[in-house]
């Protein structure tokens, strides 16, 4: 871990990944303001598994308040959850303000279009072609590769 070249190239791949997760988080809240109730707590869901994820990347590097923030959101996300109801608009508004808050803390930036959901359908018969996802604020690290994981399925 005292290996320049690596923490460097581990940086990388975490801002490639934060962006991403950044992205899906955005998006996913976007998805709540439009979903009927019923829906609410599925998405909640997503947005707690990527809050999580991102906490935890963000605490491999070292992103203390960052890793801080995902874990405050994280809390008030599980409280969501276990209520299973529909989301108020202020808690949404919340949601854009704390994703937005951890993206300046992490010096990223985010397209104005949320990125489409990668949410697999349950028969492959149902999958429709999705939009290509906006472009990363960064690129991914060399010898990376990033697939939708709806053509990984594929």
């Amino acid at each position: 871990m005292n290996d320049p070249d690596f923490r460097r190239r581990l940086r990388e791949t975490f801002q490639a990944e934060a962006s991403a997760h950044l992205h899906a988080l955005s998006r996913d809240a976007f998805a709540l303001e439009k979903a009927a109730p019923e829906e609410h707590p599925a998405i909640v869901e997503r947005i707690f598994r990527e809050t999580h994820t991102l906490k935890g990347a963000a605490r491999m590097v070292g992103e203390t308040d960052a890793e801080a923030l995902c874990h405050t959101l994280e809390q008030e996300l599980s409280g969501l959850k276990n209520r299973g109801q529909r989301v108020a608009p202020d808690v949404i508004t919340g949601l854009h303000e704390q994703i937005g808050e951890i993206t300046r803390l992490l010096g990223l930036q985010l397209s104005a279009a949320p990125v489409p959901s990668t949410a697999t359908p349950t028969n492959a018969r149902e999958a429709k072609p999705e939009a290509e996802p906006a472009p990363l604020a960064k690129p991914a690290a060399p010898g990376t590769v990033r697939v939708p994981g709806v053509r990984l399925d594929a």
